[in-house]
């Protein structure tokens, strides 16, 4: 049956820290089939993984986050710590690969996907993937998906470093394939409600760069949705985290929020867009953000036919940010989750999909995965 167990320590010390971590949670559990890291960005990673590595040899994969919430309470970006998840089952096995980044990213994609495969010493696709990416995400995605197919996943991007076993990259891919039985259930959405304001994408350059919509330019086009004045770069750069962009899928099944990397003479969104396609001005309140993350646990429950065994909360650092009750959230999530292992990080972008969705990446958004028990 899978366990989980979740631990974390603020020593300053950096060895120490990964050792008192990782001694939280290694008692009673005899596979260790992964430890799922997280750290603070200002945390000496070597010498975390050398602190973990004292006490067990185990799988690692993971990265930094802005802040950490896990079953035991929330720590602040602004502290050194080290938090695991260690998931324990004698029936599950997990592969892992990684690679920094090079100049053709699905071929990286293709290579970490091989390499996971051939580690896991089966002939099949995994039940599951988990991916984090520091740039590049949707290349990674496809050189996976060339590989294994269309198989579900959750994950997040790094704005630090990413972990794979005794390496840290500073840019590049990490993959985790779980090859299980086990159910397995990912929500993949955001606090944002849609507005009125729809518009056609008419004109972009490249992947990411918002040209045009419905023919006018694209800042002033959204300038006028927000009612603000669209030479006012600072104040718009403020409210776009209340009032973002956002694209639905084919099967209008999935609204994917695109957060904004910048304004100049167009708007570089966080991921790719495409003309001829149509994009909608999203809203969300203080309380939306508060509320969304145990509203959507609510509805992750409901997928699961089994009982959680834990979940693995991917948390967009920005909404966060917008939180000023973040021990609110703590409680709620909790109080959702009841004994059941969690653990949140917060992440600069969100990968997942939703029911006959495609997997995708996003921004703003969360996704959040719950494992069952067999």
């Amino acid at each position: 049956m899978l366990k989980a167990k979740v631990g974390y320590s603020t020593n300053s010390e950096d060895f120490k820290s990964g050792k008192e971590t990782v001694e939280k949670v290694v008692k009673g559990l005899n596979n260790k089939n992964i430890g799922i890291l997280y750290t603070s960005s200002l945390s000496n990673i070597k010498e975390v993984i050398k602190g973990i590595r004292s006490v067990s040899n185990m799988p690692i994969i993971g990265s930094t986050s802005e802040g950490i919430m896990t079953s035991d309470g929330y720590i602040e970006s602004n502290n050194k710590y080290s938090s695991m998840m260690v998931l324990d089952d004698k029936d599950m096995i997990v592969s892992i690969s990684s690679h920094e980044k090079g100049k053709d990213a699905r071929a990286i994609g293709r290579k970490v996907a091989i390499e996971a495969v051939e580690k896991s010493k089966t002939e099949r696709a995994p039940a599951y993937f988990y991916m984090i990416a520091s740039s590049n995400e949707e290349e990674y995605l496809q050189g996976i998906e060339d590989v294994i197919g269309r198989v579900p996943m959750f994950g997040g991007t790094t704005s630090n470093k990413i972990i794979c076993n005794d390496k840290v990259l500073a840019d590049g891919v990490a993959v985790a394939f779980f090859y299980t039985d086990n159910e397995i259930e990912t929500s993949f959405t955001s606090g944002y409600k849609e507005t009125n304001n729809v518009g056609i994408i008419t004109k972009t350059r490249g992947n990411n760069d918002l040209v045009e919509i419905n023919n006018n330019k694209a800042i002033d086009e959204y300038a006028k949705w927000i009612n603000k004045d669209s030479n006012d770069i600072e104040v718009i750069e403020k409210e776009y985290i209340n009032k973002p962009l956002g694209i639905k899928d084919s099967i209008n099944n999935l609204l994917v929020v695109r957060n904004i990397d910048r304004i100049k003479t167009n708007m570089t969104l966080s991921n790719s867009i495409l003309e001829n396609t149509s994009i909608i001005n999203l809203k969300a309140t203080k309380e939306d953000f508060i509320n969304a993350p145990v509203d959507t646990i609510k509805e992750l429950n409901k997928k699961l036919y089994t009982r959680p065994a834990l979940y693995i909360l991917m948390h967009n650092e920005l909404t966060k940010n917008k939180i000023t009750k973040i021990d609110e959230v703590y409680e709620k999530v909790k109080k959702e989750t009841k004994n059941t292992p969690f653990i949140m990080p917060f992440t600069n972008g969100e990968y997942g999909y939703n029911e006959h969705s495609s997997n995708t990446c996003g921004s703003l958004m969360l996704s959040f995965t719950v494992f069952g028990k067999n």
